[in-house]
């Protein structure tokens, strides 16, 4: 083998330079790398997606950037931000953007909206390189002070200015995990500096009210649906919990700790490690387990603890909580969707466009902290990267898709992503027509009203209500016809629903209602086209009355795998399934990712998603999936550089820049930190450090 070189380097440091990689190469050709621990959901996946297409998610980040925060542009639904006067816990103006295109509850006339879709666009942005505070004479970080919802008490970063606790834990945490996120980027602000210090206190608290104490030791128990910080006690709804709050809890503990140096937040974030720690089933809810999976493996590095990092990670990738949500790691059809985050329970599998660019994000600088984890997580972001582009229009065909038309239009770009990707596709079909022969309307539909708003009809002066509506039902392989009745007017006599494929019949039953039938009733239908649907209800006993039609659709499974979509379309929330919320993540996966001369091999920042780190060098991880060695060429810039492998715990080139030749075995892994040239090494326990600088944190073996 032989080490190429770009640059100049003198004679000694190429002969030094070869000698290191020649004891490297010996040991990966004969041991390979023995210390990497496998993860059994990645393993599962494919060491090279297939085909093998990279979009420039930089560029992607900024295109939507653009367009996000565009307020002059024009079309149907456009511009996407408005603004927020109400001035509810800051005497500034806010800005608002819609979780989706066209929704049709959030809207400037509803002014309703999510802080999510909000903080997300201003952290991607920064994270891609966008100064946010200052963006052509606007400071939209200083914004995001209206979702602290200090008027209401909370003294959280909450999902609406407005918007009070005790509903989910991963909708009333997200926003304080991101505003720290974005924190680390804007730190000059007095006033966010005291909310930052009040989230880190209020969490603590939340933590004692769950029973943490120190003597006699007790952890507390996050194994509820949500806390209501106003009443400091737990909430329960009985049809769901989310105990991966502690993660959440756990990282913003930990951050409190390490940018304050106070020790109640280090013993806040043990408290919550602690649950996690002991809890033997998958607590995982949404995406907050990511952050405990980060979080426990740098308290290890940096506080000698011995957290189960391992167990965390699996947590997040395997789906085997309560809700099924994990990693995919199959082919849906013929398309690989490996590696994208989402909901695996049958038959509703559905990959999500946000949590896939924030977990990958989250998760991908553990290896700093903890090397057993390179090979897996950087094959695991390797499937991220490459798959992500499917949550996008111009992946898909048109009928592959729910809102194509809207997004070559006006997306032209195309950096406004679907909600996500469904294993099966499956269309939700209301009705385009509706005749009433008998009875009466007295809260009338329009195509521009909620659909989730009920028909409600009164019988005639005969106690007779004759209703039809027509179903254009699409091809597919299995049709359902659900009609929705609201659980205080439903009918109150036997009745039919009659279905024909005419208007002017034949006419058969497809529903018996009986007296006090609510909510849904069901049945099967066989063929697909127009479909007209007919109520028949007869009884004068309900004169004034009225009956509540809440919804009448058909679903249908189509002969698509898998399917670009979104919730918006299918449940009747917009007019169309291109997620805003989902799409403003972009610039976290943009900030982490950037290919190299060799297809395949990705150069990942292991810094770029970082929150408060300490002081470090640039440090990247490389993998190789390709079966044999591959060589890359690694920018090191004009500087001279001494070039320190963490895998191997060995120190690989010196005096080098401009760029470098690294060969990387077949389905290995490099971790290289940048260090300045002729820097003095030392080893303090089993952290390697350089010129006081932690470079490697698991040095168990010395050159």
């Amino acid at each position: 083998m032989i080490l190429h070189f770009v640059g100049n380097p003198v004679l000694r440091a190429r002969l030094k330079l070869l000698a290191a990689f020649l004891t490297l190469s010996f040991h990966h050709l004969v041991f390979g790398q023995a210390n990497q621990r496998p993860v059994s959901a990645i393993e599962k996946m494919p060491n090279l997606p297939q085909p093998l297409v990279l979009r420039d998610w930089k560029k992607v980040a900024r295109d939507f950037d653009r367009l996000a925060f565009d307020f002059d542009t024009t079309g149907p639904y456009l511009p996407l931000a408005w603004w927020d006067d109400r001035r509810i816990n800051y005497d500034i103006v806010g800005f608002a953007l819609p979780a989706y295109v066209g929704s049709r509850n959030q809207t400037p006339i509803s002014n309703d909206y999510d802080a999510i879709t909000c903080l997300a666009a201003v952290l991607g942005a920064t994270k891609a390189g966008i100064d946010k505070s200052n963006q052509k004479g606007r400071n939209w970080v200083d914004m995001l002070k209206t979702f602290y919802a200090k008027a209401n008490g909370t003294n959280l970063y909450m999902n609406n200015p407005d918007a009070r606790s005790g509903q989910s834990f991963w909708y009333e945490l997200l926003p304080s995990l991101m505003f720290y996120q974005i924190h680390d980027h804007y730190r000059e602000d007095s006033e966010t500096r005291k909310q930052f210090v009040a989230i880190a206190d209020r969490l603590r608290d939340c933590c004692i009210a769950l029973g943490a104490n120190d003597s006699p030791p007790r952890v507390p128990n996050f194994d509820h649906t949500a806390f209501n910080f106003l009443t400091n006690e737990p909430s329960d709804n009985a049809k769901w919990k989310e105990p991966d709050a502690a993660a959440a809890v756990m990282w913003l503990e930990y951050m409190a700790f390490v940018q304050r140096g106070e020790y109640k937040y280090l013993q806040a974030a043990q408290w919550a490690a602690a649950f996690l720690d002991e809890r033997q089933a998958n607590p995982s809810y949404e995406c907050l387990m990511a952050y405990g999976a980060y979080a426990s493996a740098r308290m290890n590095a940096e506080q000698g603890t011995d957290h189960h990092t391992e167990k965390f990670i699996n947590w997040v990738l395997d789906a085997n909580s309560p809700r099924k949500w994990g990693a995919i790691v199959e082919k849906w059809g013929d398309t690989e969707t490996y590696g994208l985050i989402g909901s695996l329970y049958a038959p509703w599998e559905y990959a999500f466009t946000m949590n896939s660019f924030l977990m990958a994000s989250v998760m991908l600088p553990i290896v700093r902290y903890d090397d057993r984890f390179a090979r897996a997580l950087g094959k695991w972001v390797l499937n991220v990267a490459i798959n992500s582009r499917y949550f996008y229009a111009n992946a898909w065909k048109p009928h592959e898709q729910t809102s194509w038309s809207w997004a070559a239009t006006y997306d032209t770009e195309f950096c406004i992503a679907y909600e996500g990707l469904r294993r099966r596709g499956v269309s939700r079909d209301r009705p385009v027509e509706r005749r009433i022969m008998k009875g009466r309307a007295i809260l009338d539909k329009t195509k521009e009203n909620d659909p989730s708003d009920p028909d409600r009809f009164v019988v005639d002066e005969k106690g007779m209500l004759q209703v039809t509506w027509k179903v254009v039902v699409p091809k597919g392989v299995d049709h359902t016809l659900t009609i929705e009745f609201a659980s205080e007017g439903a009918v109150t006599n036997s009745s039919d629903i009659l279905v024909a494929n005419a208007e002017t019949g034949p006419w058969s039953s497809a529903i018996k209602l009986k007296p006090g039938d609510q909510t849904s009733q069901s049945a099967k239908i066989e063929k697909d086209g127009p479909l007209w649907i007919t109520l028949e209800f007869n009884d004068a006993e309900s004169l004034g009355r009225p009956v509540e039609v809440e919804q009448v659709y058909v679903d249908t499974y189509l002969d698509l795998v898998p399917y670009a979509s979104g919730d918006p379309l299918f449940l009747g929330w917009g007019r169309t399934d291109l997620a805003v919320y989902g799409s403003a993540f972009v610039g976290l996966l943009a900030a982490a990712v950037e290919p190299t001369n060799v297809e395949g091999i990705l150069q990942l920042d292991c810094r770029a998603t970082e929150s408060f780190a300490a002081s470090s060098y640039p440090t990247y991880l490389f993998y190789n999936p390709h079966p044999e060695q591959r060589e890359i060429r690694v920018p090191v810039g004009k500087d001279s550089v001494d070039l320190y492998e963490v895998i191997e715990n060995r120190m690989l080139m010196k005096s080098v820049q401009e760029e470098v030749v690294v060969p990387i075995p077949g389905d290995q892994a490099v971790l290289l930190v940048l260090c300045p040239s002729g820097g003095e090494r030392s080893v303090k326990g089993r952290k390697t450090l350089w010129n006081d600088v932690v470079i490697d944190y698991n040095n168990s073996e010395g050159d």
